[in-house]
């Protein structure tokens, strides 16, 4: 999540680590009225081994947009 400045009401009440944190983290923005610009969506990226994960996923989309 990128912010221009701090929001901290969006983080509180967040069931954290459940199915539905996006939904309520895009719920509460909209109460908040904060604009919200979505990429497309992935795998969490947790542990080193997702991170791994993440970079051979960069570096192959990266080496499909070259050819």
């Amino acid at each position: 999540i990128g912010l221009r400045r701090p929001q901290p009401a969006l983080f509180q009440g967040i069931a954290w680590g459940t199915q539905s944190v996006l939904t309520q983290t895009l719920a509460r923005a909209a109460q908040l009225k904060l604009q919200v610009a979505q990429l497309p969506a992935i795998w969490d990226v947790d542990d080193a081994t997702d991170w791994q994960r993440y970079q051979a996923f960069v570096r192959s989309s990266n080496a499909s947009a070259i050819e």
